[in-house]
């Protein structure tokens, strides 16, 4: 009698988790790391951070935002003319291995076209 009415509810309990595990959105074993962007409240801070600045900091950090560009400016013009140096140094090899070439076969063509000596 204890298993007739034990039964019912265990099927129909057994049901309910099936569902739930089969809908569920995430992958079994797969634990997923939800933002919650309601807790986290650092880039209020940061607007307010910006506007209780004083005219000095603002200033300060004007500044400091143009050396930072100057700076970027400055490694990627010395980038580019490393890379054109180093191309035009290529260059110049390249040319120099070509002349080789042609000037050895130039020496090809004068020793097979020289009449044997007999």
């Amino acid at each position: 009698m204890l298993r007739s009415r034990i039964l019912p509810l265990l099927t129909s309990a057994l049901s309910c988790t099936g569902q739930v595990r089969f809908t569920h959105d995430e992958e079994t074993g797969n634990t997923k790391r939800k933002v919650n962007l309601d807790d986290d409240e650092r880039w209020l801070e940061a607007e307010f951070d910006e506007k209780l600045r004083s005219p000095e900091e603002r200033y300060a950090h004007e500044r400091q935002r143009e050396i930072m560009k100057s700076l970027i400016k400055k490694m990627r013009n010395e980038h580019k003319q490393h890379v054109e140096s180093t191309l035009n140094a290529r260059d110049t090899q390249i040319n120099d291995l070509k002349q080789q070439i042609h000037a050895m076969e130039k020496k090809i063509q004068d020793i097979t076209q020289k009449p044997p000596q007999e």
